[in-house]
């Protein structure tokens, strides 16, 4: 029993950054989903694109792979061009966890705006 306390106690102790991380992705994806909404809406037909391919492709893939990709795959590649990229000059995997789930949300938070605004 004592095992699962521990691993319980260790768990709280992420409560404040997953609060923190969950409170700045919302105030993104609310922002990020009205400016891809309003694009979607607009009579640019080049700004429509670039909302609809954005949406589509960040809601049809799941959240787990964007954060991998955005954790490990964007420092592999900015490395591999010879740029010493790394999440760890900019306060740890904290900030791509927030990047990822503020533009998740906002994808979703723009097809709401969207259907609200039509």
């Amino acid at each position: 029993m004592g095992v699962y306390l521990k691993g319980f106690l260790i768990a709280c102790k992420g409560i404040p950054t997953t609060v923190a991380v969950s409170l700045v992705a919302i105030v993104i994806g609310a922002a990020f989903g009205l400016l891809l909404a309003l694009c979607s809406q607009t009579k640019s037909k080049v700004l429509q694109v670039i909302a609809k391919v954005y949406v589509d492709i960040v809601r049809g893939t799941p959240m787990l792979v964007q954060a991998l990709i955005m954790a490990y795959g964007i420092p592999w590649l900015l490395q591999s061009w010879g740029l010493g990229f790394k999440w760890d000059l900019l306060g740890g995997l904290v900030v791509p966890a927030v990047m990822v789930c503020g533009f998740n949300s906002a994808a979703y938070m723009s097809e709401v705006l969207r259907s609200g605004i039509q």
